[in-house]
């Protein structure tokens, strides 16, 4: 596998880090639970996960006996924001991480699907367009 085939691979696996997922595996069993960790051989862990009616702290499950993996929930769509936050600061002003779900604003106010980070009046701005976005 070629090396930028690889990263956008690992891009869209950490994308499932912190949300809820299915793993369907060669069994016939299905967990559902929260990606916590994922091993270089695809080895996974999942935290708060059922197995039917089981409930499971934390599970991990062998790369090789993964059938299929699928996210559960719908992921934040943080180009969405980027756009909302570019109709108040200048696009030029933003930076976009989508392999991490960040948002830099004015290299100084980091924003991501936990919150915004930093403090003062244009922290406070770039909160409400945050919480906006973040109801709908």
């Amino acid at each position: 596998m070629s090396a930028t085939i690889q990263r956008l691979f690992n891009q869209e696996l950490n994308i499932f880090i912190g949300k809820r997922v299915k793993v369907d595996m060669d069994t016939g069993k299905q967990y559902m639970g929260i990606l916590r960790g994922i091993g270089s051989d695809f080895t996974i862990i999942l935290g708060d996960a059922s197995n039917g009616n089981e409930k499971l702290h934390r599970v991990f499950i062998s790369g090789r006996h993964i059938v299929e993996m699928t996210l559960a929930e719908e992921p934040f769509d943080i180009q969405g924001l980027a756009q909302e936050l570019a109709q108040i600061f200048k696009p030029e002003n933003l930076k976009v991480y989508e392999d991490t779900g960040v948002i830099k604003v004015l290299d100084r106010f980091r924003v991501s699907e936990e919150g915004v980070e930093g403090e003062g009046p244009v922290a406070e701005r770039i909160r409400r367009v945050w919480e906006k976005y973040a109801k709908h």
